[in-house]
């Protein structure tokens, strides 16, 4: 294992993050033109997120955005009842996910499709990296773009 995976695996979800005030971090922080790479479940606020995203690159910084999701999240494979329990906190939900599943995965695919449709007219580098394979070559094929 690599010190990035170390360092991927030491961390420990918290509360729910703010992706757009996270990436106008970044952009403060940045003194000049530079490669940012953004590693993110990109669940939450999209047209925040990309407001922000937008911003950076006005700034003449190259973003790379890395979406990292895992299977479940995308395919919602669950049956009957269960009770869903965030990673970043928040009270657990109750559902049927017979018949929650249609209406999950219809938005998933909205929002997937809204950040990719929205990096690539930006000209922003957007990749999907699948828990279930390996990182590094999501990452590689990213930054071949």
């Amino acid at each position: 294992m690599g010190a990035f995976d170390e360092a991927l695996t030491a961390l420990k979800a918290g509360e729910e993050t703010d992706l757009a005030k996270g990436i106008e971090a970044a952009a403060e922080a940045l003194p000049r033109r530079g490669l940012c790479i953004l590693i993110s479940d990109l669940m939450g606020d999209a047209a925040g997120a990309l407001k922000a995203a937008g911003a950076l690159t006005a700034r003449r910084h190259e973003l790379l955005v890395a979406r990292v999701i895992d299977p479940d999240e995308r395919d919602f494979p669950y049956e009957g009842p269960v009770l869903l329990e965030g990673l970043e906190g928040g009270e657990p939900l109750f559902v049927d996910a017979r018949e929650a599943a249609p209406a999950y995965r219809a938005a998933f695919a909205r929002q997937a499709e809204a950040y990719a449709g929205s990096l690539r007219r930006a000209g922003i580098s957007y990749g999907v990296v699948d828990t279930a394979g390996r990182w590094e070559a999501a990452l590689g094929r990213l930054l071949a773009r």
